[in-house]
């Protein structure tokens, strides 16, 4: 049910909401994710990518890794440091935020990662999952380098971002309504059974964004050479949950930033 209740919100914000230029918003709207390539320069790649090593060489003790030391993260980089900073402030972007999500409010924060290869690395985000299942959440993700299905692309199963076919994914694979994460053999068993739901792997080159609902099943793919670099800004309708305050370590009185939308 509480796919359903929060779904009538957003429909009405929707409706509310004038069109967006373009076709970023139309296409998450049909299949949960755009892909706009060229949105960051390469210099500007190549600035971002050292910068973000740097800022891990000196902050040993603020990022995030997972177990194989494949994943390694730093949430609220931006608030560390000014490169990041107003890095996805652009027109396009935020009017289908406000198109898709809400059109008053929206809180955000960036983190930065890096994947490698390492035997048995499970991708960045550590396999198949959503971010949230009873709420809509948009993602931009850029790549800082030339990504493919081999160094990690972001892959995203099509049409599962819809309300209705979370209810029926997770009453088809008998779990719990409100399951987030996914083994392997459950999303083959979903794709056979739903061969409507098409697996995007979205290999693109180094300044490539990709807004994504990622309420939507989705994973960074296991790497099989190389590494990934990735910035992404995380933004929701409603305050960041407990779990991802914890991983914002950075000793700021604001960890992370809520935009107020003027009234149209």
């Amino acid at each position: 049910m509480k796919y359903f209740i929060s779904e009538i919100k957003y429909k009405l914000n929707e409706f509310l909401q004038a069109n967006p230029e373009g076709s970023i918003y139309k296409d998450v709207k049909k299949n949960g994710l755009s892909l706009l390539e060229g949105f960051l320069t390469e210099k500007k790649c190549e600035k971002l990518k050292n910068s973000f090593d740097k800022t891990l060489e000196q902050n040993s003790e603020l990022f995030w890794k997972d177990n194989t030391d494949s994943d390694v993260r730093f949430f609220g980089i931006d608030l560390l440091n000014d490169d990041f900073k107003e890095l996805f402030q652009d027109d396009r972007l935020t009017e289908v935020f406000k198109k898709y999500i809400d059109q008053f409010k929206r809180y955000r924060f960036i983190m930065a990662n890096r994947t490698k290869f390492v035997p048995g690395n499970e991708g960045s985000g550590g396999g198949w999952h959503r971010d949230s299942i009873n709420r809509r959440q948009l993602k931009y993700i850029v790549y800082l380098n030339d990504v493919t299905e081999y160094n990690g692309a972001f892959e995203y199963l099509a049409g599962t971002h819809n309300a209705s076919d979370k209810f029926k994914i997770n009453n088809y694979l008998g779990i719990s309504k409100s399951e987030t994460r996914y083994k392997d053999d459950e999303i083959n068993k979903v794709k056979e059974k739903f061969p409507e739901y098409k697996s995007v792997i979205c290999e693109a080159k180094k300044g490539s964004v990709i807004v994504v609902d990622t309420s939507g099943i989705h994973r960074g793919r296991p790497l099989n050479e190389g590494h990934r670099y990735a910035i992404t800004q995380y933004m929701s309708d409603t305050e960041i949950s407990d779990g991802l305050k914890k991983q914002i370590k950075l000793e700021v009185e604001n960890k992370y930033y809520l935009d107020k939308f003027a009234k149209n």
